[in-house]
């Protein structure tokens, strides 16, 4: 799911980590409210909730434990470019 090249993920997928903001940490954000690990409200902006919220889907899916999202991990959440 990637949302052409002006879309969401702009020109293609980045690692994001705590303070940064976009349509892309967006679209993550509700992929993980999607699946109950998300709490609070999409707003584009990497915080402490996503933080767990990455946290929380590594573990449920046997995956590394981390806090931040690098492009190996939007991948495997469904976030491929695809040209």
């Amino acid at each position: 799911m990637w949302i052409g090249i002006y879309g969401a993920f702009g020109k293609g997928l980045r690692d994001l980590k705590s303070g940064m903001y976009g349509s892309d940490v967006m679209e993550i954000q509700k992929k993980l409210k999607e699946l109950g690990l998300f709490n609070g409200n999409p707003n584009g902006k990497f915080g402490i909730e996503t933080e767990k919220a990455v946290q929380k889907y590594c573990k449920e899916n046997g995956l590394y434990v981390r806090k931040t999202i690098d492009k190996e991990l939007q991948k495997h959440m469904g976030f491929d470019p695809i040209e």
